[in-house]
């Protein structure tokens, strides 16, 4: 090669093509240099393939046992939830959750570490992130399959009917992250852009990086929109009164057209994987980080975290305008502002509005209409719309001095910071409550609305978790004293403060549980306000 052809180098060195390593060569070099510092042994390898085929195992029969139990309990008692509702609303929503998560995950990418090293070399991307994309793949047909297979089982279906809807989850879940690959990808550098065809390597400019990530966040905001929807088509089924329907399964040649199309973007999708940009590496993996370190500490708002979607800016400055005159102090501006954060966000909307149709489907459930099984389901849909209500107090709790900057006091700024959690909990179960049907639920469930959205404050506000506590042993395992806390801390209130909630659904509703329910309400908002002289920012 000849020195005017070959890549120049700072200071005039030039590189020779022939002896650049390509991507894969970089990857499987990487690979053999790090199994040679650990120095794994054939019989390590043996163990830890032995214990994931055992986890996997433990896993399927945990997931059959559940669609057995789940199956008895729409079984039992002449139920107006027929099968087919249920197997057609679980794999709506099965489709839709598993787009909206490989949307945000990114399904072609590398680790930290690969962004940092690999990425800026001169190897290709497509020889960096093909494992990534081999692995994503493979997991979600997967879970389609064993999705559409658990649904089969929930509903009753017999074998030939369980298969089909295994083989259609199976397809859809190949199309969905085929789709969701296609999107991360994008269009080619066009001439004149930076990164185009006369610059070399396929770099990205700001604009194009901003409309991606602009055309991803809508379709994130629309895939949340159709979650919300899955729920909300339930009641309108039943209230059609055509509920109850048998099990189905999906001709053999509508599985077999949709995995060949989730084929075919999956082929798409390899010959472009040189397009993935660095920005969009680096945001795979952050949000891959934040992921695992929030499943390993068992931290729920950081899952949350990195699995939301932001606000949209143009409901920002309109809603802004709007609840502006409406502000006359320190405590209105708060509530507005807890208000604002809700408003803003279509994700947390669609979640309320799914979270009060779900109360309406589940107890038409003959086992969740009444006794421990409706607490449950009221209690779980109430502290759920209050935790989607409590942005401001979790973003209050990250950044203290925003409450400290208030001239007002702590006590004054944690109560307002329950309104908004408790008036959107108290809306999800007036819901279930027109749907139970009897006029004497709605006291019970208001107080228990303002148990359960103090309780997700208490949530929010909660400290980091006290990883030096010692271990508590158990059959299962060590268990972190510290993390445990940690997460029960909010829940905690929920449970106790909704007694009389649960008395109300053992027995009936009536005005004496009304008034305790009440009463604990206020015990709840009095226990979650910080102790008099405390200071938010030390």
């Amino acid at each position: 090669m000849s020195e005017d052809a070959a890549p120049r180098l700072g200071g005039g060195a030039v590189t020779d093509a022939d002896e650049q390593l390509s991507g894969t060569e970089l990857r499987r070099l990487t690979t053999r240099v790090r199994l040679a510092r650990a120095g794994v042994t054939p019989g390590e390898l043996f163990t830890d393939l032995a214990g994931t085929v055992i986890s996997v195992a433990i896993a399927a029969g945990m997931l059959v046992g559940i669609a057995g139990w789940t199956r008895d309990l729409l079984d039992t008692g002449p139920g107006t939830l027929g099968p087919g509702l249920v197997q057609g609303l679980g794999l709506a929503a099965l489709l839709v959750s598993g787009a909206g998560l490989a949307l945000r995950l990114g399904p072609a990418g590398v680790g930290a570490a690969g962004v940092r090293w690999w990425v800026p070399t001169t190897a290709d991307r497509s020889g960096l992130v093909r494992p990534s994309v081999a692995m994503t793949l493979l997991a979600w047909t997967a879970g389609g399959g064993l999705g559409g297979g658990v649904l089969a089982g929930v509903a009753g279906a017999d074998v030939a009917t369980g298969l089909a809807t295994t083989a259609l989850g199976a397809a859809v879940g190949l199309l969905v992250v085929a789709s969701a690959g296609m999107l991360q990808a994008g269009r080619a550098p066009e001439p004149g852009e930076r990164g185009g065809p006369a610059s070399g390597a396929p770099r990205w400019n700001r604009a194009s990086v901003r409309n991606r990530a602009s055309v991803r966040d809508r379709v994130a905001v629309l895939l949340d929109l159709l979650l919300a929807a899955v729920p909300a088509a339930g009641v309108v089924v039943l209230l059609t009164g055509s509920a109850d329907l048998g099990t189905w399964a999906a001709p053999w040649w509508v599985s077999a057209v949709v995995a060949v199309t989730g084929a075919v973007l999956a082929v798409l999708w390899t010959a472009r994987l040189e397009r993935v940009g660095a920005p969009e590496l680096r945001a795979r993996a952050a949000v891959a980080d934040q992921l695992l370190g929030a499943v390993l500490s068992a931290d729920t708002r950081g899952l949350g975290r990195a699995l939301s979607t932001g606000p949209r800016p143009g409901r920002r400055r309109r809603l802004l305008g709007t609840a502006a005159g409406a502000v006359r102090g320190p405590r209105s501006a708060l509530l507005a502002a807890d208000l604002l954060l809700v408003l803003r966000a279509p994700a947390t909307l669609a979640g309320i509005v799914a979270l009060a149709a779900l109360g309406v489907v589940a107890v038409q459930v003959p086992l969740l209409a009444d006794g421990l099984g409706l607490w449950a389901v009221l209690a779980g849909l109430g502290y759920g719309a209050g935790t989607a209500a409590s942005a401001g107090a979790r973003g209050a709790s990250d950044a203290p001095r925003v409450d400290a900057l208030l001239p007002v006091g702590a006590r004054t700024v944690r109560a307002v910071r329950v309104v908004v959690p408790a008036v959107v909990a108290s809306l999800v179960l007036a819901a279930a409550g027109l749907a139970l049907g009897d006029p004497r639920w709605f006291p019970v469930l208001l107080g228990a609305a303002v148990v359960l959205g103090t309780a997700a404050v208490r949530a929010a506000y909660r400290q980091p978790p006290d990883w030096s506590a010692p271990l508590l042993a158990t059959p299962m395992g060590a268990v972190p004293v510290g993390a445990v806390a940690h997460a029960a801390d909010g829940p905690d209130l929920a449970l106790v403060g909704t007694i009389p909630l649960l008395v109300a659904a053992v027995t009936s509703p009536s005005w004496t549980v009304a008034a305790v329910q009440l009463a604990v309400a206020v015990l709840g908002v009095a226990l979650v306000l910080p102790r008099r002289g405390k200071r938010l920012v030390k």
